[in-house]
């Protein structure tokens, strides 16, 4: 779930320059929102119980976004992405 809510907060962090609709950026600054104080809170239960966090260096893995796509394009990829990841 970290690794997961990693990608999505990466993939949301770049519509702040790549997306076009407002309805998208909204989105984007929600997710970012909800799942950064989540991912916070799993690593630091994980951290009191002696279990390391998962590397969320690769996070990006599948969930990157491509840097040449941006605009509308960039909408449409996010929201796809998004959905297969959620």
């Amino acid at each position: 779930m970290i690794l997961n809510n990693t990608r999505a907060i990466t993939m949301s962090q770049s519509a702040r320059n790549q997306a076009t609709s407002p309805q998208v950026k909204d989105l984007a600054t929600r997710i970012e929102a909800e799942q950064s104080p989540q991912t916070q809170q799993m690593s630091s239960l994980l951290t009191e119980w002696g279990t390391p966090a998962p590397a969320t260096t690769s996070a990006t893995g599948n969930g990157q976004m491509p840097g040449t796509v941006s605009g509308a394009g960039f909408d449409r990829i996010l929201l796809q992405m998004m959905i297969v990841a959620h």
